[in-house]
């Protein structure tokens, strides 16, 4: 069997992409913080179009943001750990005063967790000139889409466990979905394929 090695790669921050061949990878986004953190995993095979998508909605108000300092560690916010009631939690960071935690209502720019939010007032400046600044994009070429998924998942499940991070609704919590994505294939807690659950570091 053909060990499966992931060689990451640098493309910049959401506020300066640079060009890449786009390519079959599994791409991640790391809050630059002390510690680095990964904020979100996910897969594509037109890297450059997506990163500009996934920047543009952040820009507009459609994304999930994280209010954090610039040398904190934003796993402080994202993990429930300690913190009671997982969904109860996220509602306090939402209706903290500033807001801690934007979540916008799909396609709206509304927060679905604080309706009294105001993105222009509260949020708008942070992201531009601080948040997107903030966040690394690292990406690993992978032969095939569906490994690209696998190994999108295990990296989802695996840091959301390890560092008790969560969600705000029960519903997509049920289907895996936390603050680093909605897993694309379920995948037993036996059996795991030596390539594959072998090829990680600790993150």
């Amino acid at each position: 069997m053909t060990k499966l090695i992931l060689n990451w790669n640098n493309a910049g921050t959401l506020n300066d992409i640079k060009k890449i061949d786009d390519q079959c990878a599994v791409y991640v986004f790391v809050y630059s913080g002390n510690p680095k953190r990964i904020i979100y995993v996910g897969t594509s095979t037109t890297q450059q179009q997506r990163w500009k998508d996934e920047r543009g909605q952040l820009l507009d108000g459609l994304g999930t943001v994280f209010r954090v300092q610039e040398n904190a560690d934003i796993y402080d916010l994202m993990c429930y750990k300690d913190k009671g009631d997982p969904i109860e939690y996220y509602k306090k960071l939402a209706s903290a005063s500033p807001p801690i935690l934007w979540v916008p209502i799909t396609g709206e720019k509304i927060n679905i967790l604080n309706r009294e939010d105001n993105y222009d007032v509260n949020w708008k400046s942070y992201i531009s000139d601080f948040y997107i600044k903030h966040i690394e994009i690292w990406y690993s070429s992978v032969p095939t889409k569906e490994i690209a998924e696998i190994v999108e998942t295990l990296l989802q499940c695996r840091i959301s466990s390890k560092h008790m991070i969560g969600y705000y609704t029960d519903k997509q919590i049920r289907k895996g979905q936390t603050w680093l994505g909605q897993p694309e294939v379920m995948i037993k807690s036996q059996g795991l394929p030596d390539d594959l659950s072998a090829c990680f570091v600790e993150m």
